[in-house]
């Protein structure tokens, strides 16, 4: 995501060889992130044009890792990912879970869901 405009991204083209580019950044809306959840820049999604309800979108790329998560810094580390400060892993310290993590080019990233392991 290149900037966040109110309520979507303004995306645009990686400059890769086997990428279609676009001529100007485009506005998109964002959808498929929780409540109270929002991509930074530096976050990565991908613009679809199969969202229901909308002619295009801008929606989470994501992984998952499992494990026991551990006091890092400010914020949390799972199987070695940094992840930002969540209330969603904050009672959970002691059991393995798996967390849906949002990908990212920062240096921690957002935790977007946590189920049992």
């Amino acid at each position: 995501m290149s900037a966040m405009a109110a309520g979507g991204a303004v995306v645009s083209t990686p400059k890769v060889a086997n990428r279609t580019a676009i001529r100007a950044a485009e506005r998109v809306p964002f959808a498929g992130f929780p409540d109270g959840i929002a991509p930074r820049p530096g976050d990565l999604v991908t613009v679809t044009d199969l969202w229901p309800g909308l002619a295009v979108a801008a929606v989470p790329v994501v992984h998952w890792v499992t494990g026991v998560p551990k006091r890092d810094g400010s914020g949390y580390a799972v199987a070695g990912q940094r992840l930002a400060a969540s209330p969603l892993l904050d009672k959970r310290t002691a059991r393995r879970v798996r967390v849906c993590v949002l990908d990212t080019e920062l240096a921690d990233a957002q935790v977007l869901a946590v189920v049992p392991a």
